[in-house]
């Protein structure tokens, strides 16, 4: 019998990982958290790591069966991947890939993506409610921003189709309504079981009347909807902290997992190895993201690099509203840029949290696992992203309007739900210059060119120390004033990175792991498995977008 290969050994997360705004500082109470001393010797369920997917799935899990004995794993501190270092989005975006997924699974198919997403934002905002989570939740207008006539035209053709198809399937609904009282006979759709208004179809904004309303000159189109923006690590450290009460939730942080094998028997179980002792379990749940090909599905889910600024604004942004919307800058070429603005009342009002710009990178980040550092080339553009498209200019009128839109309440924001527009129209200027936002962004992409031999990943000690970045001193102080930076110089606040997981297809692994999967033995050696595996599950591969498609309604 031929000898198995050896496969690589899996690659752990970072030890000293970059600083992300949003664990600036760590919570001291949960971050290192240890609910026993040793590892348990067993349990009914281990779940590997700490994320939303992670910790939600420990929620619903406890909620459905409170006895259920489980044991999360973290490899480092607690939410401290991509979750913890994501950019405070919480936005749908399936009406974007609408007609490319109907091309590709059909109409009813395309048509549960939607409704999936809408149903897993709708789950989180009720979480949020249910259990009174201080995360800043904010509820606004988002901005999908087009600077390509094509890419504009391609979203309006996906909106297009889809409201055909939901239009359709109102009429079969009522068909079927009309044929029969049971309520089980439309149970074939599974795209039925969600209410057909909690689809919303956003509002399209053409070149000239999108200038006008929003006040950027050079887009050729908007599409807005409702969106909302929230604070990621918070939201987690407070489910978490709901799971824990029940005396059922065992965390084990720094406890990275380099194993998993399965055991024969009567009944099947796995043993979970790590460097502190194993655990024996019938049931494996990997939330793992980008770092899950480590130890299972070895080629189906590959590791992504995303980077991220945080800023303190200028006078003239805030004078102009500041950016209380949430955007999407659709840029192919660099991978996009999304945006969001910390909302009034929170600690840190006004700071912008902008990332994106991937594409600039070598092979666009893609196979780095490494978080230490970050890509100057990536760095360069997101940090002076804001400066070069809003400008700097300032004035006493300015820094009036300034204290006055900081002084308002989060309760002033319109809930959710309102039909009226907000901000109103006017309210935000994209400076002076009149070039498109992505020749904007092209600075660093022109000057250095010469830097495409670099190494995808880097470990250099000056790309990974982030030291240099200043940190906001009245963030600290728990105070909700702004901090205001007109010269580009000292705006940083922080500059990190995170690891997502990409598949394929851009769509997310859910479900048990099944057969002809390949994966790591404790040995090293690689293990082509050939039958069901029972009892081991996988929800990874987000694709960036894992505030949607993680698990608040997996159960």
């Amino acid at each position: 019998m031929a000898a198995k290969r050896r496969a690589p050994e899996p690659v752990l997360p970072s030890l000293s990982p970059t600083v992300p705004y949003w664990q600036d500082p760590p919570d001291p109470s949960y971050s290192d958290f240890r609910s026993s001393k040793d590892l348990p010797s067993e349990a009914d369920v281990v779940i590997l790591g700490s994320g939303i997917t992670g910790v939600s799935t420990a929620y619903h899990l406890l909620n459905k069966k409170p006895d259920t004995k489980i044991v999360i794993l973290e490899a480092r501190q607690t939410c401290s991947g991509a979750t913890g270092r994501n950019g405070g989005h919480l936005k749908r975006a399936q009406h974007l890939s609408f007609a490319t997924h109907q091309e590709k699974y059909g109409t009813d198919e395309a048509l549960r993506l939607v409704n999936f997403e809408v149903a897993n934002v709708a789950a989180i905002l009720d979480l949020i409610r249910k259990h009174k989570i201080d995360c800043d939740l904010n509820t606004t207008e988002g901005l999908d921003v087009f600077f390509d006539p094509a890419q504009f035209a391609a979203a309006k053709e996906s909106l297009r189709t889809l409201e055909e198809a939901l239009e359709q399937q109102r009429r079969l609904s009522e068909i079927t309504a009309a044929e029969s009282s049971s309520s089980s006979s439309s149970s074939s759709s599974s795209s039925s079981s969600f209410p057909e208004s909690a689809v919303e179809i956003p509002s399209v904004f053409a070149a000239e009347d999108a200038r006008k309303r929003f006040s950027i000159p050079s887009t050729v189109g908007v599409l807005s909807s409702q969106a909302h923006t929230f604070y990621p690590y918070h939201f987690v450290l407070s489910l978490l902290r709901v799971c824990l009460r029940s005396g059922n939730l065992n965390l084990q942080t720094h406890t990275p997992v380099v194993s998993v094998d399965s055991l024969s028997g009567p009944k099947h179980s796995y043993t979970v190895s790590t460097p502190r002792g194993k655990i024996v379990t019938p049931c494996v749940i990997y939330a793992t993201n980008g770092y899950t090909s480590q130890l299972v599905l070895r080629s189906a889910i590959t590791p992504c690099r995303g980077q991220i600024v945080a800023q303190h604004p200028n006078a003239k942004l805030l004078a102009a509203g500041g950016m209380r919307r949430s955007y999407g800058f659709i840029d192919e070429r660099t991978c996009d840029h999304y945006l969001i603005c910390i909302p009034p009342g929170s600690k840190g009002a006004g700071d912008i949290i902008i990332g994106g710009a991937r594409g600039l990178a070598i092979g666009r980040e893609e196979g780095v696992l490494d978080d230490s550092g970050i890509d100057e080339r990536v760095g360069k553009n997101l940090r002076d992203a804001v400066e070069g498209v809003f400008g700097s200019k300032k004035g006493a009128e300015a820094l009036r309007k300034v204290e006055a839109w900081t002084g308002r309440k989060s309760g002033s924001i319109k809930p959710e739900g309102s039909t009226d527009i907000w901000p109103k129209e006017g309210e935000i200027v994209f400076g002076e210059r009149q070039g498109r936002f992505s020749r904007l962004l092209d600075t660093s992409m022109q000057t250095e060119k010469k830097m495409s031999a670099r190494p995808r990943i880097r470990t250099d000690p000056i790309s990974s120390d982030d030291s240099t970045a200043e940190k906001p001193a009245l963030k600290d102080q728990g105070t909700s004033a702004t901090k205001i930076v007109d010269s580009a110089d000292g705006r940083t606040i922080r500059e990190w990175t995170g690891i997502m997981g990409m598949t394929k297809d851009h769509l997310p692994i859910v479900g048990e792991v099944n057969h002809r999967c390949r994966r790591l033995s404790s040995d090293g050696k690689e293990v082509n498995e050939t039958q069901a595996r029972t009892g081991e599950w996988v929800c990874a591969g987000f694709n960036g977008h894992g505030r949607i498609f993680s698990s608040p309604v997996l159960h």
